[in-house]
């Protein structure tokens, strides 16, 4: 995405870049009336960009009012925050050097810090796709290399809307977008190479945005199943009820590990200059989410589906078979 200027949104995280960036990001426009944005991150290019003065913390070192935080090739982001702490603050500022990639800079740092943020705000965000199929939001989780992509690129070409990839946001009862493109895997171009003539490639990976395929993309929604992908080698679909419990114990523990794994140094860093940020952290990944989660999903069938590799359409005709059984 590209233009004079660039603004995505990440839940209730607004991410603005100055118009002279040359930051390609595989994110759709902000559309403020899907979600009011609480918070701004300001993203700045800054080449040779060199750490603050401060204090050193594992990756990072601690500055007044702002963290140095080492990214890839040895190169340094910094975050800049207001007085009341990074956590408190309603405007962010990231500098980087341009020479990080903007995968690493998006999974490593602005998805997992507005995750944060927005538990702060009231919503929750899951590892799944988000769908709308017959005017009912589903989300549909699985495992890494589970071929989430592939099997949402076959809801889209039978018609069914998207809401999100790979993350998607809950909150006040329904699931809310995330415009990130789908990730294109190697095995996804092979399969569908007239895919690749429609991507974008950015930081290496091929990027496609749905509506580039024509593909429906949804609004907010209320969520009615929660769907759980296992594969295995060989065909079939075996389909059998699962407890929505279980399913949402399995979203705060993914949810929890990128939150933690990735902003953890972060805001320990910030504490050393004499806040209480971490505990707020950690009160939030442990005490915020699950009610979130619970409010807005308790009421939704859960499933769990076993499905060969090469099984795709039969996993699809069986997802709206159980969407069909609530009329």
């Amino acid at each position: 995405m590209t233009g004079r200027e660039l603004a995505f949104s990440i839940g209730r995280v607004i991410i603005r870049l100055p118009g002279c960036s040359r930051l390609r990001v595989p994110v759709g426009h902000a559309d403020r009336s899907e979600s009011p944005a609480a918070v701004e991150i300001g993203l700045r290019e800054r080449a040779n960009l060199a750490p603050m003065p401060g204090e050193a913390f594992g990756p990072c070192i601690a500055g007044e009012g702002a963290v140095s935080m080492l990214g890839p090739g040895g190169r340094w982001l910094v975050v800049s925050f207001e007085p009341q702490g990074l956590l408190g603050s309603s405007a962010i500022q990231v500098e980087y050097d341009p020479r990080i990639p903007v995968a690493w800079l998006l999974e490593h740092l602005l998805e997992p810090l507005a995750f944060l943020i927005n538990l702060r705000h009231d919503m929750a965000f899951v590892h799944a796709a988000g769908l709308e199929i017959e005017g009912r939001g589903v989300i549909l989780a699985g495992w890494t290399r589970a071929g989430k992509t592939q099997l949402l690129l076959h809801f889209l070409e039978r018609g069914d809307a998207a809401l999100s990839d790979d993350w998607t946001g809950v909150a006040e009862g329904k699931i809310w977008p995330y415009r990130k493109y789908l990730k294109l895997s190697p095995q996804n171009l092979s399969a569908r190479p007239d895919l690749g003539r429609k991507a974008l490639t950015i930081s290496g990976s091929a990027y496609l945005d749905p509506a580039s395929i024509g593909a429906r993309i949804a609004t907010a929604t209320m969520p009615t199943h929660c769907v759980m992908i296992h594969r295995f080698d060989g065909t079939g679909v075996h389909v059998a009820g699962s407890s929505i419990q279980l399913q949402i114990e399995r979203m705060l523990a993914v949810l929890s590990y990128t939150i933690l794994h990735y902003t953890g140094a972060v805001f320990a860093a910030a504490q050393l200059r004499g806040g209480v940020e971490m505990e707020e952290v950690t009160r939030l990944v442990t005490d915020k989410a699950r009610p979130l989660l619970q409010s807005s999903l308790s009421g939704c069938r859960a499933h769990e589906v076993a499905c060969g590799h090469q099984s795709n359409d039969m996993l699809v005709n069986a997802i709206h078979n159980c969407i069909g059984n609530l009329r």
